[in-house]
């Protein structure tokens, strides 16, 4: 077999495989997060392979070189926009790896934008992009099902049902919608490609678009159905602009009545949980008043770093910077490390070049949409055009993640693909039969050699040892809860050497782990995780001051010795640094407090909890912190007094602090609260059986 069909064979067995990648969280994986580091992983490896197999392959046979266009070449300005929006946005590393929750990052968008020139490049016959279109939807469908498996209880709920809705095995609702909405398109497309000729092939490319549109709507995911409505419209609305006869219009135009009317009456006379979410979209609902306060965080963000932005994956940083305490009338706390909006989440976090060059790529595939018309009969065409429009408007309320990245760049390859001309085709067999006159020299055997080497090293610095760090950090939590500290900590040690992406989310997890069982943990390896922990956290901080949850863990783990003076100033010190970046979010306020109240400074925590109320009136905590204060003041009249406006029907449902304000209450007789409490603390579980008892018990008392 010739060197360059070997190669071509190997590459595109690795294109299929990445196409699988959405399945992986079927492998057996212990790490942090695993439904969304396991398959990212391994995508990356499989995208390593693949450009260590395509080097010598462009090198030697100049057809598999990359054609330059104009979707080539925005593709790769968006890749530089990000990356010079790390460079120069505030915390590098992070922009750079991402975190173990989202393992985006610039990392993650280059290996997508190199899995694009690949397959675009290698895969010249239709046959074969046929085949890997066909395999992303399969594995949409295949992903979907275990979701609904689980939905039915045929299959554990981890395979996708979360709270009732389909999350498959992706682990989020949403996630799940914006994969299936793509494919779900593509399945439409080979339909209208096969209905003429081969219509009992057709008629399961349809039933692929019904079934998977069904799962979508099994999501609740409002955004991702909305973008379903809107890419059928757009089905709709070429069909009519292609059609020159009239009476085909008005057939048309009454389908699309007939749609919305039935839509219409499905929406008002329907009762179940999707439409239930659909009726409450609107400015009244929390969701999207949480959205639209989210976007005016991102807004203020760019104002302040226009033209690079924040950084790619630092709006975790930015959200409580700007937080607005009004948000706290529509909803209950949120901690946002995306905006929802994909538009706003460049603008803040890679600023106007990073919003310019998103913009300039979806101008680059609307001039091929166009360039390509002329090849493809309406219908289909008119499928494409719906997945990547309906891909478009759910991102106004999204973001992307692995599913949608891989399937969105898997498109724009087939995009590309169908750019090329009659010509560059000829010229592509003439290439093919009288074979590159570039032959492999020993300059090149030797320079392929050590890349190799520098690849496979790459290979394992940007993926094994991550993906290793995550399962260490697994291990450790699982040794913390099983009461083998020293187990724990050595595992942990290990990690924080490795000096990964893992590291921020190892601390909080530990950190909280610490404070848990401080009282079981031995004396002095407590003092070693707390040494550990603490380092790992100022070297966080120093790099970048605006990590949030770094302040939260230093606190954490001094409170782990909370009968050690020195270590409740030390909490105190750190709240107060991170009260005055972040003053007005309600986190920093109650961690604060919390600091105070620690170091018995009942009059700042009086001041700082009569101005949170008043800022964020529906925020339990700062009631029960008022409270507290008041009481260790000797003022228990008006402690009691907080605790009883705490229960009023509009301040937020929290366990935590109802189970807290018992005490209180029933040191003063005051029982009436103390069913007030219970009957609070039923409305969020119902059916806990110890409150339900005590319930009954107050009620005979106060007869």
């Amino acid at each position: 077999m010739p060197i360059d069909l070997f190669l071509k064979k190997l590459i595109i067995a690795l294109a299929f495989i990445a196409v699988l990648t959405p399945l992986f969280f079927l492998l057996p994986a212990s790490v942090y997060f695993p439904y969304i580091i396991t398959k990212i992983i391994w995508f990356r490896i499989l995208i390593g392979l693949m450009i260590l197999l395509y080097l010598p392959l462009a090198w030697l046979y100049p057809q598999y070189r990359p054609r330059l266009n104009w979707l080539m070449i925005s593709i790769l300005v968006f890749g530089l926009m990000v990356t010079l929006s790390g460079i120069f946005g505030i915390d590098w590393f992070r922009s750079f790896w991402s975190n173990n929750e989202r393992m985006e990052g610039i990392l993650g968008i280059w290996h997508y934008i190199f899995f694009f020139i690949i397959i675009y490049s290698v895969i010249k016959e239709k046959d074969v992009w046929f085949k890997l279109l066909k395999t992303s939807i399969l594995a949409s469908l295949i992903n979907g099902t275990f979701g609904l498996l689980s939905l039915i209880n045929v299959l554990p709920a981890k395979y996708g049902d979360i709270g009732g809705r389909l999350a498959g095995l992706t682990g989020n609702p949403s996630f799940l919608a914006v994969y299936l909405l793509f494919n779900v398109f593509l399945a439409l497309y080979f339909f209208f490609l096969y209905f003429k000729e081969k219509r009992s092939k057709a008629g399961w490319w349809l039933l692929a678009f019904a079934y998977g549109s069904l799962m979508i709507f099994l999501t609740a995911c409002r955004g991702v159905i909305i973008g379903w409505f809107f890419g059928l419209f757009l089905i709709w609305l070429w069909a009519l602009i292609s059609q020159k006869k009239a009476k085909t219009r008005i057939i048309l135009i009454s389908l699309l009545i007939s749609f919305l009317g039935a839509g219409v009456l499905f929406v008002f006379l329907g009762n179940n949980y999707t439409i239930a979410r659909l009726k409450s979209l609107g400015l009244k609902d929390p969701t999207v008043q949480t959205r639209l306060f989210a976007a005016k965080i991102s807004f203020k963000a760019w104002l302040d770093k226009p033209l690079f932005g924040w950084g790619q994956e630092n709006f975790d940083a930015v959200y409580p910077l700007y937080y607005d305490p009004e948000v706290n009338k529509y909803a209950n706390e949120f901690m946002f490390d995306r905006p929802h909006n994909k538009l706003l989440e460049l603008l803040a976090t890679n600023g106007l070049f990073g919003f310019l060059s998103y913009f300039w790529l979806w101008l680059s595939i609307i001039f091929v949409l166009i360039s390509v018309k002329k090849k493809i009969s309406a219908l289909p065409f008119a499928a494409l055009i719906a997945g990547l429009g309906g891909y478009f408007i759910q991102n106004i309320f999204l973001f992307d993640v692995h599913d949608s990245y891989l399937t969105f760049f898997l498109i724009l390859g087939f995009l590309n693909y169908l750019t090329i001309t009659e010509p560059e085709k000829k010229e592509i067999k003439k290439q093919k039969e009288i074979q590159s006159e570039s032959k492999a020299r020993p300059p090149f055997y030797i320079f392929y050699s050590v890349f190799i080497f520098i690849a496979l090293i790459a290979i394992y610095q940007l993926n094994i040892k991550p993906y290793r760090a995550s399962q260490k950090l697994v291990s450790a939590v699982i040794d913390f809860n099983l009461g083998q500290y020293e187990e724990a900590y050595q595992a942990a040690n290990q990690l924080f050497q490795e000096k990964t992406l893992v590291n921020e989310e190892a601390i909080s997890a530990l950190g909280g782990s610490l404070l848990n069982q401080q009282a079981k943990i031995p004396p002095d390896l407590k003092t070693k995780f707390f040494e550990l922990l603490n380092k790992e956290a100022d070297e966080i901080l120093k790099r970048d001051p605006y990590r949030l949850k770094m302040y939260f863990s230093k606190i954490q783990i001094n409170f782990a010795f909370n009968n050690d003076l020195n270590h409740l100033q030390e909490a105190e010190k750190t709240g107060e640094k991170m009260f005055a970046l972040f003053k007005n979010f309600n986190y920093s306020r109650s961690y604060y407090l919390k600091t105070l109240l620690a170091n018995q400074k009942y009059k700042e925590v009086l001041m700082i909890a009569d101005e949170s109320i008043k800022m964020t009136p529906k925020i339990a905590e700062f009631y029960y912190f008022k409270a507290k204060a008041l009481y260790q003041l000797n003022q228990k009249e008006e402690a009691i007094e907080t605790l009883s406006e705490m229960l009023e029907p509009e301040v937020y449902l929290d366990a935590t602090v109802l189970r807290a304000t018992l005490v209180y209450f029933e040191e003063v007789k005051a029982y009436d609260k103390v069913l007030k409490v219970y009957q609070k603390l039923l409305m969020i579980n119902p059916n806990d059986q110890e409150i339900l008892k005590k319930e009954e018990e107050i009620k005979k008392l106060l007869k």
